[in-house]
């Protein structure tokens, strides 16, 4: 359950939502920790069937969703993480794990 990259944000868990720096995604090699405060969510990287890179800002902030198998019962469908600058660095620690990344 090493960490590989943690990263400040915003963030949406189902209908609640924060902007940075209330929001925190965590990479480890074997879940990811998506965390909107005062919510937390955690997925087995097994049951993320894909994400995707939202534009809002080009370049400058970009959201990730993530779309899991729904067999987490603490995971809400709907869950983005609002990065800044780094949303090509997260898509590619996401595809180096195996997950799909849409387009």
């Amino acid at each position: 359950m090493a960490l590989i990259y943690r990263e400040h944000g915003g963030g949406w868990i189902g209908g609640w939502q924060a902007s940075w720096p209330f929001s925190t995604l965590e990479i480890h090699d074997d879940k990811i920790v998506l965390r909107v405060w005062p919510l937390k969510a955690e997925i087995p990287l097994s049951e993320i069937e894909s994400v995707r890179r939202l534009f809002f800002i080009p370049f400058i902030a970009d959201g990730i969703k993530i779309k899991h198998g729904g067999h987490t019962p603490y995971a809400p469908s709907l869950l983005i993480f609002w990065s800044l600058f780094n949303a090509k660095k997260i898509l590619k620690l996401f595809e180096e794990r195996g997950i799909k990344v849409g387009k």
